[in-house]
């Protein structure tokens, strides 16, 4: 897995580990996690897109793996804090 990948699952798990830590919606948090992918990849997508009217390179990649990765990781991360939860 590049490093990139890394990176996207990190934010994902921790998005959704503070948002269940402080909401205790476990629905919520793993949205959240989604939604910050998918927006990302959105955001990419419309500096990409500026840069190509400019006549520049896009600066970044628009990867449904990436977005994939953060919804990854924020589905470990309510399943982390679920678990710790429930031990405690």
């Amino acid at each position: 897995m590049d490093y990139d990948k890394k990176l996207h699952f990190a934010a994902g798990f921790l998005i959704s580990t503070l948002f269940v830590l402080f909401s205790h919606n476990i629905v919520l948090s793993l949205g959240a996690a989604i939604l910050a992918g998918i927006g990302k990849e959105a955001y990419d997508w419309l500096v990409n897109r500026k840069a190509k009217r400019e006549g520049k390179l896009p600066p970044h990649s628009v990867e449904f793996e990436d977005a994939a990765m953060t919804s990854m990781g924020g589905a470990m991360g309510v399943c982390v804090v679920s678990i710790l939860f429930r031990l405690v």
